[in-house]
């Protein structure tokens, strides 16, 4: 029996997951707009999380976030935060 190479070995795993699967989690990301935020969504796409990514200004501003995931496991959802019905509906996914 032939042994794999550790490189194909290590990769075995994470075909799993990652790009085109899907991992179960829902997840609303506040600040996926910041500094920290950019990494925190792409390492969750990474894996297979849909993300809901709320935000306050211009959509423009988020565009950068759509190729950190699969088509279709990015939803925007344009919030207030003074709104109380905004919040809780951008938490409850």
């Amino acid at each position: 029996m032939a042994t794999l190479p550790a490189a194909v070995l290590s990769t075995r795993g994470a075909m799993k997951q990652g790009r085109s699967s899907f991992s179960g989690h829902r997840i609303t990301i506040l600040g996926a707009g910041g500094f920290m935020g950019r990494y925190v969504t792409s390492r969750l796409g990474a894996v297979g999380c849909q993300m809901v990514l709320p935000y306050r200004g211009d959509e423009l501003y988020m565009r950068h976030l759509k190729p950190m995931a699969d088509l279709g496991a990015i939803s925007f959802v344009k919030y207030s935060i003074r709104r109380l019905e905004d919040v809780e509906k951008v938490v409850a996914g």
